[in-house]
């Protein structure tokens, strides 16, 4: 091998070194699992039902069925936030639509994720090896090695979550969540082989190989929920305990008194 050919096989070996990665992500099947609840979560906190606080409401859960592959309950988990939501907002729950003045119906539209991946640099190619197969007697070639100085990959959660509510006895509208589609997001970024660095609406601030880490330049973790049902969106996500504590100075607690609420841990 020439001088010239030695220079370059060390010029290789150095810029393979200088990219060397220092973590991976193994699985992902926690992680999709995650998205879709997050995306439920989102999705439904943001349906307002507080006018409906008092009323005697009946899930019905005959329209909510999974579409997608078996393995994660989606279906157990929408009915029970949607029951969830609906006893945070002061609704009163029947266990028969006889028993209901109302009837809540919920469909869904989407449960899904998507991904994304850009990479900087120079991809993975093997033009070399198919040119020299044109030229008889020539030895294949090895292809050539993905460089890239920076990765990203961007995994979202989609749900779209539909309900309304009428009247049972005279079959007039009462309430509509509207059509909406949330999204949760988790991203992973390398740099130089280094990382993942980790953000998105799942994670708890911006994590570095699963550890949590400080980095101001960072994207933010949590998406910026819809500031007009911040109220709604609290009531089905904050720690609370419903009781009537104002037995204890001999007082009645109406049906409608806010609960007591824990303070955040």
């Amino acid at each position: 091998m020439g001088t010239l050919g030695k220079e370059v096989g060390w010029a290789w070996i150095l810029l393979g070194l200088m990219l060397v990665g220092c973590g991976t992500t193994k699985s992902q099947q926690g992680t999709q699992q995650l998205l879709i609840s997050n995306a439920i979560d989102l999705s439904i906190s943001r349906m307002a039902l507080n006018a409906l606080a008092g009323k005697s409401i009946y899930l019905d859960t005959k329209y909510i069925v999974e579409t997608g592959p078996q393995g994660f309950g989606k279906a157990p988990y929408i009915i029970s936030s949607l029951r969830q939501h609906l006893l945070a907002s002061g609704c009163h729950l029947q266990d028969s639509a006889e028993k209901a003045d109302f009837i809540m119906e919920a469909r869904i539209g989407s449960l899904s994720t998507d991904d994304h991946d850009i990479t900087y640099g120079i991809p993975a190619s093997s033009m070399l090896n198919t040119t020299a197969s044109l030229i008889t007697n020539t030895p294949a070639l090895p292809a050539f090695p993905e460089i890239s100085f920076a990765r990203r990959t961007q995994q979202l959660g989609i749900a779209k979550i539909v309900a309304f509510i009428y009247d049972r006895k005279l079959g007039s509208r009462i309430w509509q969540s509207g059509i909406q589609v949330t999204q949760s997001t988790s991203s992973n970024f390398w740099i130089l082989g280094a990382g993942p660095f980790q953000w998105g609406t799942i994670h708890d601030g911006t994590q570095f190989a699963g550890e949590q880490i400080g980095l101001p330049f960072m994207i933010s973790n949590q998406a910026e929920l819809g500031v007009e049902n911040k109220k709604s969106i609290r009531q089905y996500e904050d720690q609370a305990a419903y009781f009537k504590s104002s037995k204890a100075q001999g007082q009645e607690d109406s049906p409608d008194s806010p609960p007591a609420r824990f303070p955040q841990q």
